[in-house]
């Protein structure tokens, strides 16, 4: 189903965001209404460098940014880095 996840998210058991957070505009907020819609988190972003100035049209965080973010409203979760990505999982309680 497509739909724009900057007006309505979506609920049930799992969502993945594959490489989408960086391109919504309200970044925190999305992610909060997904903690709250479903028990499963599986994101993809990537690291903020060189190259996603010049050919990425989202806007990827620095790996300091992403993880604060993640910290604050994730607080458990899995994280591994992957060359230039950030691989999450998270459940929630």
């Amino acid at each position: 189903r497509k739909m724009d996840l900057n007006k309505q998210i979506p609920s049930g058991e799992m969502a993945v965001f594959n490489l989408s957070l960086h391109h919504l505009d309200k970044k925190e907020t999305i992610l909060k209404n997904a903690v709250q819609n479903f028990q499963y988190l599986v994101l993809l972003e990537p690291i903020r460098n060189f190259y996603h100035i010049l050919f990425d049209s989202g806007q990827p965080l620095q790996e300091k940014e992403w993880i604060r973010m993640f910290d604050r409203i994730l607080g458990d979760y899995s994280l591994c880095r992957f060359k230039g990505f950030l691989l999450v999982f998270y459940k929630g309680s």
